[in-house]
């Protein structure tokens, strides 16, 4: 009996294992693509508008984040949390109470916010200094508002639900009609606010779409007999949500304390390096959002075992595959700057050094603000975040003043390390979490040697972009080889890629070869 239960329990990890991992894929597959939009996007709404003008663009879009993060109340934070939970437990009257409380509050919140930006656009204006068009600009997002609270709700739900593909086509499409913006923008000349009425108009669209995903695909029925607990809702959305603001200080003071003390085209210059960045975060985005839907599975049944052996492995998975991208930040960040967005935005080089070394760190720690989320400790991840948020905003402030755009680059990556840090030694508290270094540091010994292959190769007297396009693959070729020389990958990981193989259909005596060459 205790053989078989041991089995049982192998087979339940790599179940969950495989649900993580294939969420995760898709994710990451349909992230890439996104991403890739917005390289686009961004790469061509920055040679076309200049530093300037993409600065006011980049200061528009931290407003709408600024009022998606107040309409929000932080009940976003609890959908992944409490309808697998509801559905697991067969609590269908909670779960349509709870979908209510989801849809109405921030879109009531939504019209009074979206009003005040519109009333006060003015005065926000002439508070930064900023030209006329920001204004019309800022009213644009405020009449956005309702779309954004709307979208917010269905991508969500769609993530709760672990319908990673139907998330990921909403957010793709938004970053789609964004770039449409771009082809007007090129073809009849217009400046930076025909991309903030693309910005409105995608809102608009991924609402409309997100509503048919989710009664074709969903759709809970919210007719039948509802129960509502909104004390506890509040309770716990009300912490997030200040945690939240928190959290926006976090990640957008740098904006805000640019736009305030340096010029528009600083804060340009900076919103390309952080974009560069924060490509490294997509990976630890990929797996956390179906990672908490199954984690709060693994709870609600107290299979902590699992949730500690998930923990390990997508920490892992997550360091393996966001390390090779911080080594080509680092070594060909100036490169990247002046190839693809002009000689202007070279002096963001350090900046994206900066960032890129903070965001990678913050991966190692892994996944566990959704651990504390599980757990319901939204009071504590609230108070650690006013002491981060108040600790991002001073180094802000005083890194900028002394520093630049660089001092907001380390004043960023320092407070998000020290953010995670701190919820990764409470989230221990609750389970059992640890890290597979020498799993890890087989990533660091492929690495390492391969970008500096890569980079002697770009060297080479070629043209720029054919020096980067032939470094890059060698260096993609050169760092799989190392992988598998260190014999990197484990049981687990090759009982993911058989599956995987059975899925296709592929059945190759070379495949099982290979199989058993990497373990």
């Amino acid at each position: 009996m205790t053989s078989d239960h041991a089995e049982d329990d192998v087979d339940s990890e790599m179940s969950s294992l495989k649900k993580l991992l294939h969420g995760a894929s898709v994710g990451f597959v349909l992230s890439f693509v996104a991403y890739v939009v917005m390289f686009f996007v961004k790469l061509f709404a920055a040679r076309l508008l200049g530093s300037e003008q993409f600065g006011l663009f980049t200061f528009a879009q931290t407003f709408l984040s600024l009022g998606g993060m107040i309409v929000g109340l932080g009940i976003y934070g609890g959908v992944s949390r409490y309808i697998p939970y509801y559905k697991e437990r067969g609590e269908h009257s909670l779960l349509r109470g709870y979908l209510r409380f989801v849809f109405t509050w921030p879109l009531v919140f939504s019209l009074v916010i979206g009003a005040i930006y519109v009333v006060f656009a003015d005065s926000i204006t002439a508070f930064f200094d900023y030209p006329s068009s920001f204004k019309t600009a800022l009213m644009i997002i405020g009449f956005a508002m309702p779309f954004r609270a709307l979208s917010k709700t269905f991508i969500n739900i769609l993530a709760a639900e672990k319908q990673i593909l139907l998330e990921q086509t909403l957010k793709n499409l938004a970053n789609l009609v964004l770039l449409a913006g771009i082809g007007v923008i090129a073809f009849y000349d217009v400046s930076v606010l025909g991309l903030v009425v693309a910005l409105g108009l995608s809102l608009v669209i991924i609402s409309v779409l997100g509503a048919v995903f989710y009664f074709l695909y969903v759709n809970y029925g919210l007719s039948g007999r509802s129960r509502g607990e909104h004390e506890e809702w509040l309770r716990f959305s009300l912490p997030l949500f200040f945690s939240g603001m928190l959290s926006f200080v976090v990640s957008w003071s740098d904006n805000i304390v640019i736009g305030k003390f340096l010029d528009p085209q600083s804060l340009g210059i900076y919103s390309i390096a952080f974009s560069m960045a924060a490509f490294i975060n997509f990976f630890q985005s990929s797996f956390g959002t179906i990672f908490t839907p199954i984690i709060s599975e693994s709870h609600a049944n107290e299979d902590h075992d699992k949730i500690s052996f998930l923990f390990t492995k997508s920490a892992g998975w997550i360091f393996g595959f966001t390390l090779p991208f911080f080594l080509i930040m680092a070594l060909y960040s100036e490169e990247i700057l002046r190839l693809f967005y002009g000689a202007e935005y070279t002096a963001g080089f350090i900046p994206l050094i900066i960032i890129a070394t903070g965001f990678v760190i913050n991966v190692s720690l892994g996944l566990n603000r959704q651990i504390l989320t599980v757990h319901k400790e939204t009071n504590f991840l609230f108070w650690n975040d006013v002491f981060i948020a108040g600790l991002n905003l001073g180094l802000n402030v005083w890194f900028i003043s002394m520093w630049g755009i660089i001092g907001a680059a380390v004043a960023t990556s320092l407070s998000m390390v020290l953010d995670n840090l701190i919820v990764h030694v409470k989230a221990r508290r609750y389970e059992t979490l640890g890290f597979d270094y020498w799993y890890m540091t087989k990533f660091v010994l492929a690495g390492l040697p391969a970008a500096l292959i890569g980079k002697a190769v770009f060297r080479l007297p070629l043209n720029d972009f054919v020096a980067l396009g032939v470094s890059g693959g060698v260096y993609a070729v050169a760092y799989a080889v190392m992988l598998i020389a260190l014999r990197t990958f484990d049981d687990e990981d090759v009982r993911i890629l058989r599956t995987v193989e059975e899925r296709l259909g592929v059945e190759s005596r070379w495949l099982e070869r290979f199989f058993e060459y990497i373990t």
